[in-house]
């Protein structure tokens, strides 16, 4: 049974929660606390497996708590609640909080969250999952400036200088994200030639996705010791997947996360082929000269996936959660329940359209494909011949930008 935690200073919001809430009494374990100083006595006094707070606590508010929990209680997920229409908020949440629901929030949302949450908190648990990971040498810790820079955000008073100040302390990222802004993928009417002027215009969770991409494979440069998986080609199949997918979703929110979600959603090759070069170079090059999908190579040869390595790594950064699991099933999206077309199932068609359109048009491998019930369930299976068209010209671009 799970043990969930439930934060919230106004007694009639708590009790409606309590009783919206009541029929999952044989399935979770619940709490219901008024302050900050109650949540945190009650952790140090038992095992939660996620808490959900109010952003908006006196006192001590959420982001506060979030926080501390974050620090000491790493392995609770946490939910965060948050009221008002300043577009920064949610921004500033999600650097302590997995995930972050509009209040009041509908119960059944934020069960379909809690259940999601518990549901890859046991995936990236698994004990086979702890024994592959600690067979490597070590797992990279979470990039510097990326961090500054959620620690910046967190802050409600911070303003595009301080926030181009920190990214302008590496010349060679500036560069690049400059160069990306620039390029077809945004469509923008000018020139950007400042920092300042490309945050402003792209966003701060744009710019911080950006970042935490640019940072994550900088750090493998050089020790790569496969032929045909290389770098350069790794990071411009994440760039097209990322530029397909944010289209792919009406929202800002969810857009900007299925960008990161399709940036990252390779990473645990990265760390598999650098930590274990012996088993997945071998394994990551046929996959690239025979046209077979990694993860099916993987599962033949019973190696750890690399979807589950990267959501496990990116789960212990703080990542936020609709992230991590689009990473951990962008394969297999119809293993999640869930209702309608979001984060993971962009990430999931983008990337086979982009391994589609490098193929040539023609069916990208042995281990790819489209589930066309799945995507009819999903509502969108009528979208894709013009999907595909959108992906064919995002890949023209980046052609075109590289000449």
């Amino acid at each position: 049974m799970k043990s969930i935690l439930f934060v919230e200073d106004d007694s009639q919001t708590l009790d409606h929660l309590r009783m919206a809430l009541k029929s999952q009494s044989d399935r979770w374990d619940m709490m219901f606390v008024h302050n900050a100083s109650m949540a945190l006595k009650s952790l140090e006094a038992g095992h939660f497996d996620v808490i959900v707070s109010d952003m908006t606590l006196p006192g001590m508010d959420g982001g506060a708590l979030l926080n501390i929990v974050r620090q000491k209680h790493p392995n609770v997920v946490r939910v965060g609640l948050l009221g008002g229409m300043d577009l920064e908020g949610p921004l500033r949440a999600l650097s302590v909080a997995h995930q972050v629901l509009d209040k009041p929030c509908d119960p059944s949302d934020l069960s379909q969250v809690i259940e999601r949450s518990c549901s890859l908190q046991d995936l990236l648990a698994d004990e086979k999952l702890r024994q592959a990971v600690g067979g490597l040498d070590s797992l990279p810790t979470v990039p510097r400036i990326y961090t500054e820079l959620s620690q910046a955000l967190a802050n409600p008073e911070v303003e595009f200088d301080s926030i181009a100040t920190i990214v302008e302390q590496d010349v060679a990222m500036s560069a690049k994200i400059l160069q990306i802004v620039n390029s077809g993928f945004f469509g923008l009417r000018q020139r950007v030639s400042l920092m300042r002027n490309a945050i402003s215009m792209l966003g701060m969770s744009m710019i911080r996705s950006l970042v935490l991409s640019i940072e994550v494979f900088r750090p493998y440069r050089g020790v790569l010791t496969t032929h045909s998986f290389t770098l350069d080609r790794e990071q411009r199949h994440a760039l097209l997947t990322a530029s397909v997918a944010r289209k792919l979703l009406p929202s800002r929110n969810e857009a900007d996360d299925a960008f990161t979600a399709a940036m990252l959603h390779d990473i645990g090759k990265l760390v598999l082929v650098t930590r274990m070069p012996q088993v997945y170079g071998p394994l990551f090059d046929k996959s690239a000269t025979e046209l077979v999908a990694a993860h099916a190579l993987e599962a033949e040869g019973a190696h750890v996936s690399h979807e589950i390595v990267g959501a496990y790594l990116l789960g212990l950064w703080g990542i936020p959660w609709p992230i991590v699991e689009a990473v951990a099933y962008h394969h297999h999206p119809a293993r999640v329940r869930h209702e309608g077309f979001e984060v993971l199932d962009a990430v999931h068609v983008a990337n086979h359209l982009i391994h589609e359109v490098m193929a040539g048009g023609n069916a990208p491998g042995e281990g790819y494909g489209l589930d066309d019930e799945y995507l009819s369930r999903m509502g969108v299976a009528s979208k894709l011949d013009s999907w595909r068209e959108m992906a064919t010209e995002i890949a023209g671009l980046s052609a075109e930008d590289q000449e």
